[in-house]
Parts: C-alpha cells; sequence; structure tokens
C-alpha cells in the first residue's frame, strides 16, 4: 500500500497562552469537597511530523502593532491600535495580540483578537503600564508597543442625580435597590472579580429570554428642571456588546417583568420619531439597542430605536441632529443616557445623540426595568458599572425579607373563581405587594384571549383566602404570549408562615380557548413583626451559574486533494498528496465566550496514528 503524504496548512488565529481552569465567579460558596485542580497543561510541545507529512514551518515575527492610544475612565482604561484607529491598519502578519499590564510588575495578560481591550477594575492612584504584542498563526509575538496612562476616579454624583449606584458594595446587586428576575432562576448577578472586581457582572443562560433588573426606587420626572429636561436615565455597560439586546423600559405601573426584547429585527424609523408599540403596556418608554453582526461584512453593528406604548403623548418631531453609532466591540463599555424631554426623547451614547423619539411621558412616576438579552444558544455576560437617576429625588421603599413564596400551578380557568375574593387594602407592617406576571397562549390560531371582548379576572390564592389581581398598568392589552403584569395587594395575617403557596386562578366561561402560565411574581413587603433584613440568598435563590472560562477559537477542518479543491465527507482520497487545512476563528470565539484561550497546539491523527 503507497503511503499517503498529509500537509499540514494552518490559518487563522493560534495564540499560545498558558493553561486555562473554570473559574466560578465570585460570590458563591466553595465547594470543601471539589476534585483537586489538574497539573498545567503545557504550553510549549516539541514539534513532530511522522515521515511524509510535510508541516508548515514559521517565518519572521509579525510586526508590532504600532502606536496604542489610551482612553482614561472611571477605573477604567480603554486601549485602541491599528485598524480600530481612525485610518488605522493591523500589522502585517497579526493574527491576535497578547496584552499585558500592571502598575508594577506587568502581571495581567489576555488574549484578544481584536485590536481594543478595555482594561477595568484600575486604580485611580497609580499610572498603568500597557504592552500589546502582536502574534501570528504561529504563536510568535511581535516586539511590544508600549503605552502609560493612569484611570479616573468615580466622579461625585452631580446635583440632578437622584439615585446613583456604581455596584460596589459588598452584596451586589443591593437588595435595598434592586431585584434581578429571569425565567426559571436561569440568570444570576454578582460581584464581579479580578478585573471586573469594581462592578457587577451579570451571568446569564436564558438563551433569546431576558435577565431584567428592576430598580426598587421610582424613576420620578422633575417638570420644573430647566432646560426642558425632566429626567435622565444612565447606565455604564459593556452590553450588548457585538450581539444581543439591552433595553431600557420607563414603565407608569407596578411591573415585575414585561417581554423585554422582541428577538424581532429593530423597524427603522425616520430620526427622532418613536414607534408605537401595541405590545407595551400603556404610556411606557422604551429604548432598544440591538447589536448583531452583519452576515455580509462580518462587521458589528448597532441599532438603537424609541419605542412607547399606548396612549402615550405624540409631539412634533425635533430636529436633532444624530450622529452615527460607532462599530460596537465586545467588552467595552459605553455610556448610555435615555433623556426625556418636554420636546420628546434623546438617546446619548457616551455623551453623543444617537436616536430620539417624538413621545413625552404623561407620567410622573414609573418603575425602571433594565433588560439584557443574548443569544439563543451561547451565555450572556454583561458588566454594570453605573445605574443613575436624573430627575426628581427619590428613595427605595424599606426592604424586608418575607416568608418564602413557592409558585403553585396555574388553574386554568375556574367559571366563578371571583366568587369569594378578599380585597385588601393593607399597606400595614407585614403586609406585602405581590407582582405577578403570567402569559396567554392560544390554543388555535384563531382562538381568542378575550370572552365577549373583556379579559379574564385574575385572582390570588394564599391559603384558604382569594386576592384580586389587576393589570399593573390600566388598560394593558392581554395579548398572545407576551407578560401580562398583574399587582395584587396581600394582607399580613396571610404571611405568618414561614413560606406560602402562591397559586392563580382565572374566573372565565368554561372551556376558555387559551393556557395561561404564571412566570413571575415577587412579594414587596413592608417591614414587619415576621419580616426580616434580606441576605444574600435572598438575592439568587437559583443554582450557581459557572462564569465560562477563557475558550480556544472556533476550529474548522477540511481535507483538500493535491490541487487544492475539498474532499467530500466518505469520498476515497485520490492517490498522492492530501492537505488538511485548519482554521481557527479567535474573533467568532471572542463574541461568544468574551475571552479568549491560548493554544499549544494540534495533534493529528491519520489512520488512528
Amino acid at each position: 500500500m503507497e503511503r499517503r503524504r498529509l500537509a499540514v496548512v494552518l490559518a487563522g488565529l493560534v495564540l499560545v497562552g498558558g493553561a486555562v481552569t473554570a473559574l466560578r465567579l465570585a460570590g458563591g460558596t466553595p465547594d470543601v469537597h471539589a476534585t483537586p485542580p489538574p497539573p498545567p497543561l503545557p504550553t510549549v510541545i516539541k514539534p513532530f511530523s511522522a515521515v511524509g507529512v510535510l508541516a508548515p514551518t514559521a517565518g519572521g515575527k509579525p510586526d508590532a502593532p504600532g502606536r496604542l492610544l489610551l482612553t482614561s475612565g472611571p477605573h477604567r482604561l480603554l486601549v485602541t491600535w491599528g485598524s480600530a484607529l481612525p485610518g488605522g491598519h493591523d500589522p502585517s502578519g497579526a493574527t491576535g495580540y497578547d496584552v499585558r499590564w500592571g502598575t508594577g510588575a506587568l502581571t495581567n495578560e489576555k488574549l484578544v483578537a481584536e485590536s481594543t481591550i478595555e482594561l477595568d477594575g484600575l486604580a485611580s492612584d497609580r499610572a498603568t503600564k500597557v504592552e500589546v504584542r502582536s502574534v501570528d498563526e504561529f504563536g510568535q509575538r511581535s516586539t511590544p508597543a508600549t503605552a502609560i496612562g493612569r484611570a479616573q476616579p468615580d466622579g461625585p454624583p452631580g446635583a440632578d442625580n437622584a439615585l446613583v449606584d456604581h455596584f460596589d458594595g459588598t452584596i451586589v446587586p443591593d437588595p435595598k435597590l434592586w431585584r434581578l428576575a429571569s425565567p426559571n432562576n436561569c440568570a444570576q448577578a454578582l460581584r464581579g472579580t479580578g478585573q471586573d472586581s469594581l462592578r457587577m457582572v451579570l451571568l446569564s443562560e436564558c438563551g433569546h429570554a431576558s435577565a431584567t433588573l428592576r430598580a426598587r426606587a421610582q424613576f420620578n420626572l422633575d417638570p420644573a428642571a430647566a432646560g426642558g429636561e425632566l429626567g435622565r436615565f444612565t447606565i455604564d455597560t459593556d452590553a450588548p456588546g457585538e450581539s444581543g439586546e439591552l433595553a431600557v423600559d420607563l414603565v407608569p405601573g407596578p411591573v415585575d417583568l414585561l417581554a423585554g426584547s422582541t428577538n424581532d429585527p429593530i423597524t427603522a424609523t425616520q430620526p427622532n420619531t418613536a414607534l408605537i408599540d401595541q405590545f407595551l403596556p400603556p404610556g411606557t418608554i422604551r429604548v432598544r439597542i440591538a447589536a448583531d453582526v452583519a452576515p455580509d461584512t462580518n462587521q458589528p453593528e448597532n441599532v438603537v430605536q424609541v419605542a412607547a406604548g399606548p396612549n402615550t403623548p405624540i409631539v412634533p418631531v425635533a430636529g436633532r441632529p444624530l450622529s452615527a453609532l460607532p462599530v460596537p466591540r465586545i467588552g467595552i463599555s459605553v455610556r448610555w443616557e435615555v433623556v426625556l424631554r418636554t420636546d420628546g426623547v434623546e438617546v446619548l451614547r457616551d455623551g453623543v445623540p444617537v436616536a430620539g423619539g417624538n413621545v413625552v411621558p404623561q407620567w410622573r412616576s414609573a418603575t425602571a426595568l433594565v433588560e439584557f438579552t443574548g443569544s439563543a444558544f451561547g451565555q450572556l455576560r454583561a458588566g454594570v458599572s453605573l445605574i443613575g437617576f436624573g430627575g426628581a429625588p427619590t428613595t427605595a421603599p424599606p426592604v424586608a425579607a418575607g416568608p418564602t413564596v413557592q409558585t403553585d400551578n396555574f388553574v386554568n380557568p375556574v367559571p366563578g373563581a371571583s366568587q369569594g375574593v378578599t380585597a385588601s387594602t393593607d399597606t400595614g407592617p407585614g403586609s406585602a405587594e405581590l407582582r405577578v406576571t403570567v402569559t396567554a397562549a392560544p390554543n388555535t390560531a384563531a382562538s381568542p384571549l378575550t370572552v365577549n371582548g373583556a379579559v379574564p379576572t385574575f385572582q390570588v390564592e394564599i391559603g384558604n383566602k382569594t386576592y384580586p389581581a389587576v393589570p399593573a398598568v390600566p388598560g394593558t392589552a392581554l395579548l398572545p404570549e407576551v407578560r401580562y403584569p398583574l399587582v395584587a395587594r396581600i394582607p399580613a395575617s396571610a404571611l405568618t408562615d414561614h413560606g406560602v403557596v402562591i397559586a392563580m386562578s382565572m374566573d372565565v366561561p368554561s372551556h376558555y380557548p387559551a393556557d395561561v402560565e404564571m412566570v413571575g411574581a415577587d412579594l414587596e413587603m413592608m417591614p414587619g413583626p415576621n419580616t426580616r433584613q434580606p441576605g444574600p440568598s435572598d438575592v439568587f435563590a437559583g443554582q450557581s451559574l459557572i462564569q465560562v472560562p477563557p475558550q480556544l477559537a472556533v476550529l474548522t477542518a477540511r481535507v483538500l486533494n493535491a490541487s487544492g479543491q475539498p474532499v467530500a465527507t466518505g469520498q476515497a482520497l485520490p492517490r498522492g498528496r492530501a492537505v488538511l487545512e485548519v482554521k481557527m476563528d479567535g474573533l467568532a470565539q471572542q463574541r461568544a465566550a468574551w475571552s479568549l484561550a491560548g493554544l499549544a497546539g494540534f495533534e493529528v491523527l491519520f489512520d488512528e496514528t
């Protein structure tokens, strides 16, 4: 039998780095029975090629990155070079970059596929030295490009800031200020570690469903403010990055969850024009910031849309000039500001107007929701450094933890369920406001969700008592598979046990043509004899998620014949020379896992040898 020859051709990103170990986000409970970590993986592999195999060889080292531009921010430095600079070009031979930094010795290191990186968690009182080396497909590193910069401290809140949270406390998010909700506890938010130690990190495995951060303090407008500004919502975050969606909802009612992203492409509107969205509760103001990678160019892009719920007053379109959106980058923080004005809504990106809407809220107070949505199959990771309210003064209600809540199956439906309902007006110590979210799905495409033009009435069952649950925002439409927020007042007498079971029922005629389920429930307790101060277990009660460690670049391989044409799977190889082509896409992996691992080398088996 003639010996087949095999040539290995490498292309794409191949970086040499240290061992990779799984990292659990700080805040989880250590496992004392955990298996000891394995020995470090090799970072250098001795080259070997069997007889008849031609392996590629490295040429000269890649060019250095050239000039580094350091932009200072609160406890962070943004480092850009090459094509990330205006008119810049990536160095010849570079397939990735090795970035190292520190205030003395360069003790921090990260591999990236893009010519930009954000360094977080930096001390503002010491200069930080940064070195960037180009890395070629053989792991060869260039001479370093070097720069020195100093991060800024957190600036003092301005006089118009009614609430500012830097997420740098012991417990993150602070249960006095925030509630985190997600379907089936598929998300958690904790204070980060290492480079992320001065901000909150949200991890989500919710796919296209959103993880929602709800503010307990009301977002209040200030009609007496000068310059026509009524209020301002500010968030510093690296979401949505190059994929996913970030949404800010200001809702005039005690909601807990909304539908978040509709997962539909953002509808194009005229500049400074808002979309009236029938899926939102009346009067709601929503700003959607979506990011995706264009399939034709493989370049990421942002789209920003201002939307409003029905019955929101519309004003003439402002002639405010808008700037084009910059290209989004992985892990780069942006300050987004939603400014509510007497002449409409304005959206700023790092202080620059990028979108607007010709709507004005008719409410004075609203519930603020921030919804984080990732890809359908990947894990979402979002860092949040700041959220602030500008407007009239606000204060979060007293915080208290009540009985453990267990949600039972939805009773579907119960004719006459509204009989015997106990309406409660108890707002005293130990009472609670129960925020419930339900969804309805028609049994057939033609099934209505209303009966004789009216929506069903909903009730909350606790023990042997039933309480009415009414729309959190009056006039909200019950629409197919759209989250429908309800609220019920629960008296202290029903919440004296260590745990309560909450069930829902509907009063509709028999044979209601839709299935309804409860997707969320949250008790806002008034402090009383049977309440307590919340602890860490009250912030997140689900299974701790594992932070994805650095990942190898996406690898693909195919076999080519001697003329360079692909050989189909199952097709016999012709006699002579065959080529194994291995490609690695570091940018795709960094988009998916935010952090890129080093590669020590390949092992190729041919006929099991």
